[in-house]
């Protein structure tokens, strides 16, 4: 066996070493990703098929109360009275 075909067949053998760890970390990504699937679908709410409940309407608005009475007049009013009558 020559120098050469050992350096080959090592490179060979770090290849797949390598081919290996990306497969087993990509698998622990794709279970961990699978993990969070999981774990946010149980805190989701539970769908109901009933309607929801309308809300009560508002009260509505108290009336304004009335305005004040003008002030009374401090003048008394005398009709016009023409000359000859």
């Amino acid at each position: 066996m020559t120098i050469r075909s050992c350096v080959s067949r090592n490179k060979l053998k770090s290849n797949m070493n390598l081919y290996v760890d990306m497969g087993a970390c990509s698998l622990q990504l794709l279970l961990l990703l699978a993990f969070f699937m999981v774990t946010a679908s149980a805190f989701r709410p539970i769908p109901t098929h009933k309607k929801p409940k309308p809300k009560p309407a508002p009260p509505p608005p108290r009336p304004r109360p009335p305005p004040p009475p003008p002030p009374a007049r401090t003048t008394t009013y005398t009709p016009y009275q023409p000359p000859w009558g």
